[in-house]
């Protein structure tokens, strides 16, 4: 009965120890398994990190070579295409400017040539009107003609600064403080000049041919000094705005 009983225990223990040896075999096998999996994932994450890497070169080569060809297509414009772009680009950007003594048609002119060319037209008489709310014979009469000066130079100094108007101007604009500073920074600008000249209506400077003649000597190397180029209006408006334009291109 011992026999047996002892014969048992040893059963137990011999087969407690297989298995627990099988579970520790078990063991080394999984975490074998987990290690040959992780190196198969980082032998994994190489190659995309290679092909990623590969890609990315490629995409800079590319890019490079796309970079290069632009470069090389810039510098190979011509001097002259670059001249002609520059010249239209100042045509449209720039404005135009009409100086001249009062009755020559600046004004008439000046609207004519806004619609050819599809500008925006102002008159800064008109504005100085607009602003006093006076006409310009009664800022002459009622507050000299020192403060109708400062209002034109006011309006000189604004619309010099904007980009692609037709602006007349009033026949003593060119002589205001800083006249030539504030039109010519960004504008073209035409001496319209005329042989017959109706003297008359509210001109506050121009009541006699007398003082007229006196003026217009006293203001030609003014206008001449401003002036881009000079224009005769001796015909119709339709010509006189064709001869402007054809300058104008002939400039650009």
């Amino acid at each position: 009965m011992l026999v047996a009983q002892a014969k048992f225990a040893r059963d137990i223990f011999f087969g407690a120890e297989n298995i627990n040896n099988y579970n520790k075999n078990e063991n080394e096998v999984d975490i074998n398994f987990i290690a040959h999996d992780n190196n198969k994932n980082s032998i994994e994450d190489n190659i995309i990190n290679e092909k990623t890497a590969n890609n990315v070169n490629e995409v800079n080569d590319k890019t490079a070579n796309n970079v290069n060809k632009i470069c090389n297509n810039a510098v190979n414009i011509d001097d002259n295409i670059i001249l002609e772009i520059t010249k239209k680009l100042e045509f449209l950007t720039k404005n135009i400017v009409l100086i001249g003594m009062s009755c020559v048609g600046k004004t008439t002119i000046a609207k004519e040539l806004a619609k050819q060319l599809g500008r925006q037209f102002i008159d800064t008489d008109e504005q100085i009107e607009q602003y006093a709310k006076k006409s310009i014979a009664q800022i002459f009469n009622d507050d000299g003609e020192i403060t109708f000066r400062k209002y034109e130079v006011e309006q000189l100094k604004y619309f010099g600064k904007q980009s692609g108007l037709v602006l007349a101007v009033g026949g003593g604009a060119v002589q205001s403080c800083n006249a030539y500073e504030y039109l010519k920074q960004n504008a073209t600008i035409v001496w319209v000049k005329r042989k017959q000249v109706f003297i008359g209506g509210d001109r506050p400077l121009l009541k006699d041919k007398s003082n007229y003649a006196t003026l217009l000597e006293k203001r030609k190397p003014i206008y001449k000094l401003f002036a881009d180029f000079e224009v005769d209006n001796n015909t119709t408006v339709e010509e006189t705005v064709e001869k402007i334009i054809n300058l104008l291109q002939n400039m650009a």
